[in-house]
């Protein structure tokens, strides 16, 4: 197996269990927005830590536009499915709402909700729960992680 490292950064960062973009987040997302829902999916899955300036990047109005505009709803579906169904989707939750995707991924169809206040407040809940240090719901992951690592 060759590991080719372009950025000089990748070997050092994989050891350290960083995660970082190659070139500029911003450009990268913008370019692809799909690939900040992959970021969250791997810092979840893998329990990476992100560097700042990706989670910037993350959070900017053109890079939530593009995911609007550009990503289809099969594909926000596809890769949600892939948090959720990982090791840590609450971790996942917790990023999608900390960097504000949240209304995006989970915009509901025209029609389907009769109140979108309500469906924005529902999820303005969400967010705060998830962002909580002491959250319920990451002590409820937490706790399931480690009865499972026990267990095996």
């Amino acid at each position: 197996c060759v590991i080719e490292d372009y950025t000089r950064k990748g070997i050092a960062d994989s050891n350290a269990r960083i995660l970082r973009t190659p070139l500029p987040p911003l450009s990268t997302f913008i370019d692809d927005p799909l690939r900040v829902l992959r970021a969250v999916r791997f810092c979840a899955r893998f329990q990476l830590t992100a560097v700042n300036e990706l989670w910037e990047a993350a959070k900017s109005s053109e890079v939530h536009k593009g995911l609007e505009e550009k990503v289809s709803r099969e594909r926000f579906g596809q890769e949600l499915e892939g948090m959720l169904s990982g090791t840590h989707p609450i971790e996942a939750l917790r990023l999608i709402c900390e960097i504000n995707i949240y209304p995006v991924l989970f915009k509901p169809p025209i029609g389907i909700i009769s109140s979108p206040k309500k469906a924005m407040q529902v999820l303005e809940t969400l967010r705060v729960i998830l962002t909580q240090r002491d959250s319920p719901l990451l002590n409820y992951q937490k706790n399931v992680n480690n009865n499972n690592i026990k267990s095996n």
